[in-house]
């Protein structure tokens, strides 16, 4: 997971100047990466064709 974090947002972004660092911390980095992974995937199965089940825990 932590490979594919380094080759989605390029270590130039994770070794940037303080500030870039406090915008993008890595937790809302995280976040936002699994969503666009989540959504890249879901956008793929929806152009096959398939049917998607989705269960929301709460």
């Amino acid at each position: 997971m932590m490979l594919l974090i380094i080759i989605l947002t390029g270590l130039v972004l994770l070794l940037l100047d303080t500030k870039v660092k406090t915008l993008f911390s890595l937790p809302r980095l995280l976040i936002f990466l699994t969503l666009r992974l989540i959504r890249r995937y879901v956008m793929e199965v929806m152009l096959r064709g398939r049917r998607v089940m989705i269960k929301i825990r709460a």
